[in-house]
């Protein structure tokens, strides 16, 4: 029997490693990825979660979080690790852009 599993995320490289493992583990299911601010904006979350989802082959549902908490002020977005996109210096083709749960 499988554990099933719904990931909340602001997928930057230490998620994306996370999350693959957990697409990989023969007792996990992972039903859904929600996306939230952190290392990245709730958007950028949410195209990175697609992006894995699409990079994994694995049919799962990726559904956009809040992009603000609703009471403390927000930290910018740690670009200084993650870089601008989460996934450091590395690029995607329009391939991997198609969204859903934006």
């Amino acid at each position: 029997m499988s554990t099933k599993l719904i990931i909340d995320t602001d997928p930057g490289i230490d998620d994306a490693m996370a999350i693959h493992y957990a697409f990989a583990h023969k007792n996990i299911e992972v039903m859904a990825l929600t996306t939230i601010f952190g290392n990245v904006t709730t958007k950028q979350a949410t195209i990175n979660s697609n992006i894995l989802v699409q990079m994994a082959g694995i049919d799962c549902g990726v559904f956009q979080g809040c992009e603000f908490p609703e009471e403390i002020k927000p930290n910018p977005p740690a670009d200084f690790v993650h870089g601008t996109s989460g996934f450091g210096d590395l690029e995607f083709d329009n391939s991997f852009t198609t969204q859903r749960g934006v």
